[in-house]
C-alpha cells in the first residue's frame, strides 16, 4: 500500500510541476498594440507535444508589461529565428498559465 501511494504521489507531483506551455515548431507570432494592453503571441503547430498546460492550446503569451525590453526581444528574437528556420522550440511557464517564463531553441526536451 505504501509503495502505491508513494507511486501516485510521485506521479501527482509530476503533473504540478510540469509547465511545459508547448515544444515543436511554430506556425506563426502574432504582436498586438491595443491601446489597453500590449502582447506577443507565438503559435505552435499542431504537432508541438509536451502541452502540460492543456488551456494554452500551444499558444504561448508574452505580455509587454511583464518583462524588460531586453527580456522581451530576446525572447521574440528566440521565436523569430526559430520560426524563419524551422528549428524547435521549448516554452515554458513557472505558474499554470499561457505567459512564458522561459523560451528556448532545442532540438529535444532536455
Amino acid at each position: 500500500m505504501f509503495k502505491i501511494l508513494s507511486i501516485l504521489f510521485i506521479l501527482f507531483s509530476f503533473n504540478v510541476f510540469s509547465n511545459n506551455i508547448a515544444f515543436g515548431t511554430l506556425k506563426g507570432i502574432k504582436v498586438y498594440d491595443y491601446s489597453s494592453e500590449k502582447i506577443t503571441k507565438i503559435y505552435f503547430s499542431s504537432d508541438a507535444t509536451n502541452k502540460d498546460v492543456p488551456s494554452c492550446g500551444g499558444v504561448v503569451t508574452l505580455t509587454h508589461s511583464l518583462r524588460s525590453e531586453q527580456s522581451l526581444n530576446t525572447m521574440i528574437g528566440i521565436a523569430m529565428t526559430a520560426y524563419v528556420s524551422g528549428k524547435k522550440v521549448r516554452a515554458f511557464s513557472s505558474g499554470d498559465t499561457c505567459e512564458a517564463d522561459f523560451l528556448a531553441l532545442q532540438d529535444s526536451i532536455f
